[in-house]
């Protein structure tokens, strides 16, 4: 049985270790949004040798505790090719945005959908 992950808000993603397999290879160090805001391109990482990378969300998987990648192939050394074609989430954004992980779409942390499922009475 597969579960439909959480959104999550901007700032939670921030520090979050990213692994490849069971190796730690950097921290999240900012969320990056396309032009528009509206949808999370993926993620600007600081690796444990002190590089950027971007790691693309389609090519992440984002857990409770850390974020992974399947390959270290999918970590991109070009990081200011996105900075430049988008806007990197930072301040209010963190709190009061969230995104959701399933279709990579910011959402309002005000909005219904960003508090998850709905309980019933």
């Amino acid at each position: 049985m597969s579960t439909v992950p959480a959104p999550r808000l901007l700032g939670s993603l921030r520090g979050l270790p990213v692994m490849v397999a069971d190796h730690l290879v950097g921290a999240v160090t900012g969320v990056l949004l396309d032009a528009e805001r509206t949808s999370v391109l993926g993620f600007e990482l600081e690796s444990v040798s002190g590089r950027r990378y971007f790691l693309p969300l389609a090519l992440a998987r984002v857990a409770e505790t850390a974020v992974v990648a399947s390959s270290p192939l999918h970590l991109v050394d070009d990081v200011e090719h996105y900075v430049r074609r988008g806007a990197v989430a930072h301040g209010p954004d963190e709190s009061r945005l969230a995104v959701d992980l399933t279709t990579g779409k910011v959402l309002s942390a005000e909005s219904p959908a960003a508090l998850g499922p709905a309980t019933p009475r």
